[in-house]
């Protein structure tokens, strides 16, 4: 005789097993558990809710002036955390992003950097 428990695990694995392999989802939790970081554009893009033309502009031009080396990442760090804690969470109409970019630029202008976009780094 078989253990009724068992065999309705079987069962269960086997129907899990199946929807992954018909619903195509091995991808997507390969994303999820995916070992590599998430690079500085991703982080910004997601974490900041961007999602208007202006904003993703703005983050590439971030990103462009980070690489050049007149950013230090640590700052945009900084204002990434500082941006996330201060907006409203229930508000959508004030998103991360509003706070990050007029934060970065106030700090940008203290330490006299110009945030913008490397004509050669081919990016919009």
């Amino acid at each position: 005789m078989s253990n009724p428990s068992a065999s309705r695990r079987a069962l269960v694995r086997g129907l899990l097993a199946a929807s992954v392999a018909i619903l195509g989802l091995p991808q997507a939790f390969a994303q999820t558990f995916d070992k590599r970081e998430p690079t500085l554009r991703e982080r910004l893009t997601l974490g900041l809710r961007a999602r208007r033309p202006a904003e993703l502009e703005y983050i590439d031009a971030v990103i462009d002036t980070v690489n050049r080396g007149e950013l230090p990442e640590k700052i945009v760090n900084r204002m990434f955390f500082w941006a996330r804690s201060h907006a409203p969470s229930g508000d959508q109409s004030k998103r991360p992003i509003i706070y990050f970019q007029a934060g970065l630029d106030r700090v940008a202008a203290k330490m006299r950097i110009k945030i913008e976009a490397d004509p050669d780094s081919g990016t919009t």
